[in-house]
Parts: C-alpha cells; structure tokens; sequence
C-alpha cells in the first residue's frame, strides 16, 4: 500500500489508519515473529485476519487466530500479538478513533 499514509507500531508492525468521525479502521501489516506488545486504551477494538495467523492475548486468555478469525477486545483490557512465521494482515476497527493515531498522522504531515 505504497500511496497511503502509516505508522510504525512496533518493530515490524505497520499501521494505515482511515478515521471516521465514531470509527476508526486500520490495515495491519505484520512482518513474520513480529510483536505487538501488551497494551490498553479506552477504545473497544475488533480484529479481523485477512491473511496469516497470530496468537492473540486479551487480559489473560491466549489464542490463535488466522485468516476469516476476529476478536473483539474490550475497552481497558490488556491484549497484545505476536506474527507467526508467516506474518499476518489485519483489520483493526476501533470505536471511537484512537486519536493518538490521528495526532502522529498529522504531525507526520506536518499538520
């Protein structure tokens, strides 16, 4: 996705975020073994996997999740993933916005 605007998440982990005014989804590219560590935010969150697999933690349940899977992670709840050796695509959805992400876009463009 050469033409659209991203984030460096993690080491490995690139972010395209598209922001609604209520929604906010992003596509996310995960490089083979790469982390996405244990984090939270106010937002309720849905993972969808296009392509790959991850094992997932949300608070403290682990799983594997691949191509067709999702889940949902509450608002506050640690969670984080971990890229299998092939990597994963992802959709994330948030609602609402992260509007962190949105502030490192704009000052990424010089906004």
């Amino acid at each position: 996705m050469p033409d659209m605007q991203s984030l460096e998440a993690a080491d490995g982990v690139t972010l395209h975020p598209f922001f609604g005014q209520q929604v906010m989804i992003s596509y996310v590219t995960f490089a083979p073994n790469a982390v996405a560590p244990l984090h939270q935010h106010p937002q309720e969150q849905i993972t969808y996997v296009i392509k790959g697999r991850l094992e997932f933690e949300v608070g403290d349940k682990k799983q594997v999740i691949g191509e067709g899977d999702a889940v949902t992670i509450p608002r506050n709840v640690p969670h984080g993933a971990v890229a299998l050796e092939e990597g994963a695509v992802c959709i994330d959805t948030f609602a609402p916005p992260r509007e962190a992400f949105k502030e490192l876009m704009n000052k990424e463009k010089g906004q």
